[in-house]
Parts: C-alpha cells; sequence; structure tokens
C-alpha cells in the first residue's frame, strides 16, 4: 500500500504553484506560521491562507493572533487569512476578526461537543461561541462584522 499523500516537508515556491494549479478550485494553504510563509502562499497564487499554530503543538512557534497583524500588513486587504488552533471561544473570534483575519475556524471544539454530545452538543456550541461573538460585539459597539477592529482591542 502506498499513501497518496505527499510527504510532510518544506514546500518550495514551485511546489505550492503546482498544488494550486492542481485544481480550478482556490487553494489555502493551511499551517501559515510567518510572514514569509504568507508571503510565498501569495506569490503562489494561492487564494488565502490559514495562520495555525496547530492547537499550540509547538510551544516555540507564535502564537497565530500574535503574528496575524504583520502577516495582514504585509499581504494586504484583499488576500484571505483565516485563523485556527486554539479559537473555542466567540471572544477568540472576535479577537481575530479585530486583528485582520476574514474568518475563523473552530473545528477542534465543535468536534470535541459533537463527540461529547451528538448533534444536540454540537448545535449548543455552535449557539454558545455565537451568543460570545454577539455579546463581545455588542459590548464594542460593532454592529456587524465588519465594524471589528483593533480599537475594540486592549494591545500591548
Amino acid at each position: 500500500f502506498r499513501s497518496q499523500q505527499e510527504p510532510f516537508a518544506p514546500k518550495t515556491l514551485e511546489d505550492l504553484r503546482r498544488l494550486n494549479e492542481a485544481s480550478p478550485l482556490p487553494f489555502y494553504l493551511k499551517g501559515i506560521m510567518s510572514v514569509s510563509d504568507a508571503l510565498l502562499a501569495k506569490e503562489a497564487g494561492c487564494a488565502g491562507a490559514v495562520i495555525s499554530g496547530h492547537n499550540n503543538r509547538f510551544p516555540c512557534a507564535v502564537p497565530p493572533l500574535k503574528i496575524l497583524p504583520a502577516i495582514r500588513a504585509a499581504v494586504g486587504p484583499e488576500f484571505k487569512l483565516f485563523v485556527d488552533g486554539g479559537m473555542n471561544t466567540g471572544y477568540d473570534v472576535f479577537k481575530a476578526l479585530a486583528l485582520g483575519a476574514d474568518g475563523v475556524l473552530c473545528a477542534r471544539t465543535f468536534a470535541a461537543a459533537f463527540v461529547k454530545d451528538g448533534e444536540e452538543g454540537l448545535t449548543t456550541r455552535i449557539a454558545e461561541i455565537t451568543a460570545e461573538l454577539m455579546g463581545a460585539m455588542a459590548n464594542t459597539g460593532s454592529p456587524d462584522l465588519q465594524h471589528i477592529n483593533t480599537r475594540s482591542l486592549i494591545l500591548p
């Protein structure tokens, strides 16, 4: 048996271009942890990137929310950026959006809720995160997602 998955290793610009061109669908590169990686993804023609700390499994890695503003500044507003890894609450979602993310992936917290309590647990968890996000928006005067910005955060 031979796996069809490519070996886990750093990708070159040419590797990324080849992957990007393999399908007519938009290609988003996951696992971005630096400005240089994000710029490489953009240069390769990717539609966007997922900034990921791999759920904090690499203690020496920069946390996604710390590097997000620098990546956003480097790639500009048109390049789509998503964040994952440790996004477990609506407040995490709010912070990521305020710092420049276009979207947030919460798969681990949703999967855990589903495994524990099935469809009802998942539905409840989605409602909880939505309520937390809406509460943060109400408390910061953000009428919609487009009005969430860094003025709503206390930054170091």
